[in-house]
């Protein structure tokens, strides 16, 4: 980048990252966090954000705007910052994200607490990556003022402190060991990778990466896991192939 003149890149040696913390919850711990709450925005909220493997910005700032459920695909194209206040996705890229049936019922639940004439379509600044910005008018399909206890909010969309709150209270009452929201992201891949043999390229799309080389670097202990079946998965395909091939030349 020209700033030194020197090139140092051989003799500097690269610093070691710390291994990633991830540590997805089960379908059992999940199922007990939906059940023992008691307020219907949270369960939508978490059913979404386990089913779509969303950015906690991402999925703070979705709007009804973004949601398309006769095609069952979400457009993510934006997120937020921690202490509020909207931009582009971390990629600065749009994306679309297939929704699950569970998902899709929790959306349709969401419809009947944001998505009425009570609470109406505000305009709002986006940050773009050059630091300008453009404004859309949405309403948000997770609105604090939705739920009686925070009706008196002075915000439209949830902060990531107020997701932390909201999950740690479910987490509580489940009994369930509290993990930050972001492991809901990291539990959804490794439901895909570890029951649901996913395409590797199929899920980096679904979760905003630019390829394939963040998932294995992140998840690669549960592709090496899913490997293991993968291969007895191959050999069983092949050998419905080889019989299918000498009955029909038999």
């Amino acid at each position: 980048m020209e700033y030194i003149n020197k090139d140092y890149s051989d003799i500097l040696v690269k610093v070691k990252e710390a291994p990633s913390d991830i540590n997805p919850f089960s379908f059992e711990e999940i199922q007990s966090t939906i059940e023992n709450c008691h307020v219907l925005q949270h369960k939508n909220l978490v059913t979404v954000a386990v089913y779509t493997g969303l950015r906690t910005g991402e999925l703070t700032t979705l709007a009804w705007e973004d949601v398309d459920l006769n095609s069952g695909v979400l457009h993510i194209r934006r997120s937020g910052y921690k202490d509020r206040g909207l931009k582009t996705t971390k990629t600065d890229k749009d994306r679309f994200v297939d929704l699950f049936p569970p998902a899709i019922e929790a959306l349709k639940s969401q419809r009947a607490l944001t998505l009425n004439e009570s609470i109406r379509a505000k305009e709002h600044k986006i940050e773009l990556p050059d630091k300008s910005f453009r404004t859309e008018k949405l309403r948000f399909v997770f609105n604090p003022k939705a739920v009686r206890a925070q009706k008196g909010s002075a915000h439209d969309y949830y902060g990531h402190r107020a997701i932390q709150r909201i999950w740690a209270s479910m987490c509580s009452k489940a009994e369930v060991q509290y993990r930050k929201p972001y492991q809901l992201r990291h539990t959804y891949a490794s439901w895909m990778i570890t029951f649901a043999n996913v395409n590797i390229s199929y899920l980096a799309r679904q979760m905003g990466h630019a390829d394939i080389t963040m998932i294995a670097k992140i998840y690669g202990k549960w592709l090496e896991e899913a490997n293991k079946t993968e291969s007895e998965r191959v050999w069983r395909e092949l050998q419905q192939a080889q019989t299918k091939y000498s009955l029909k030349n038999n």
